[in-house]
């Protein structure tokens, strides 16, 4: 089973939200990892940049790292710890993100709704 390696980047200056595929649309095309495996090589070239910080799709729904959700009442935060991405709790425990039913809502992001965490 294979998933799609996506990004994102919150763009701390201007305060919005880039899709990095409209920035860098050869450094992530697959023409360019193709390129990249002949050579032995692997991985996508991103733009690291002191005002981006970027942001990994988690390859379930439309969840991101970032990511802030609701579920019974508590908020949790998509982060990536101990390889793989995790609902991160306010008493900083991680839980599965796969073993919810329902699934919980998903009510904003760190960046554009910081005030979901208080």
């Amino acid at each position: 089973m294979s998933r799609k390696i996506k990004f994102r980047a919150w763009n701390i200056k201007t305060k919005t939200m880039i899709d990095l595929h409209k920035i860098t649309p050869l450094a992530l095309s697959e023409s360019m990892n193709s390129q990249l495996a002949l050579q032995g090589m692997d991985g996508l070239f991103i733009p690291f940049h002191e005002n981006l910080i970027l942001e990994q799709f988690t390859g379930l729904h439309d969840w991101w790292e970032g990511d802030i959700f609701k579920h019974s009442g508590s908020i949790y935060v998509i982060e990536y710890k101990d390889g793989a991405f995790r609902f991160k709790t306010k008493q900083n425990t991680y839980l599965d993100l796969t073993k919810w039913t329902p699934l919980p809502e998903k009510i904003g992001n760190i960046h554009e709704n910081p005030e979901l965490l208080k």
